[in-house]
């Protein structure tokens, strides 16, 4: 019967492997590392961020980054591609801000009473004062003031000015101060909606500070559109401030207050 040789072919198998692994184990602990390239130092300024700001971002490469207070820069230290990737990085972040929408506000300051009368407003304005007339039964509408502002979205905005309005003053300089905290801006299907969250209208005696009308609400404006945004009547007259606000956006502009 002939022999089985099987275990032993396998017996040598394991051998041979066993010696080629060590052998590549031997061989790996001979090569030595390839030599380290000595660190890089670059100095790097910014055009458009704070550089101060990039430090904790730059904290996640293995690149050495402080800020230098005299040069008003980044020094950045390290092996040449990790200071390669860290100016990478730096262009990508260091880009000029997006312009932001201009939000123009036009403020119409108009007093009502119930005397008879005609009108004393301009034509854009005279559907607004008749449709005052009608829901509310003003005899008379007039234009007292018409102020206009800029701001940006995402931004507060506020304007502030003498406003004569009661008759019976007593040469007693009154006063007004309009704000509000954020203007935003929303789309709503093929029309842009301009928001100024926390708006607050002020009237008074300038010297006192004290308000005869106050005002504060949110408001939602169409551009384009004329929106009533309230009405008040000051204690001791007979004539109701109301405020009518229009809205007009300039998507290309980085509007300022």
């Amino acid at each position: 019967m002939p022999e089985n040789r099987t275990p032993k072919l396998r017996g040598l198998a394991a051998l041979l492997v066993a010696g080629l692994l060590l052998a590549a184990a031997g061989g790996a602990q001979d090569e030595a590392p390839p030599p380290q390239e000595p660190d890089q130092t670059v100095v790097k300024a910014t055009a458009y961020v704070d550089p101060m700001s990039l430090i904790p971002v730059l904290g996640m490469l293995p690149v050495r980054a402080r800020y230098h207070d005299d040069a008003g820069a980044l020094v950045l230290r390290g092996q040449p591609d990790e200071v390669a990737a860290a100016l990478k990085l730096i262009e990508a972040l260091d880009q000029p801000p997006k312009p932001r929408p201009r939000i123009g506000l036009t403020v119409h300051v108009l007093a009502a009473s119930k005397k008879a009368g005609s009108d004393e407003v301009p034509a854009a304005l005279a559907p607004v004062a008749r449709q005052l007339r009608q829901i509310f039964s003003f005899g008379v509408v007039e234009l007292l003031d018409t102020v206009y502002l800029q701001t940006s979205r995402d931004a507060e905005g506020g304007i502030s000015g003498g406003l004569p309005f009661d008759d019976d003053g007593g040469g007693v300089a009154m006063g007004y101060a309009l704000q509000f905290d954020k203007a935003s801006l929303v789309q709503e299907g093929e029309e842009q909606v301009v928001r100024l969250q926390n708006f607050h209208f002020r009237y008074g005696p300038m010297s006192e500070g004290v308000d005869l009308v106050g005002l504060r609400t949110d408001v939602e404006i169409k551009q384009g559109q004329k929106a009533v945004i309230g009405k008040a009547t000051p204690a001791g007259t007979e004539r109701t401030l109301i405020l009518v606000l229009e809205a007009d956006v300039d998507a290309g502009a980085d509007g300022g207050q």
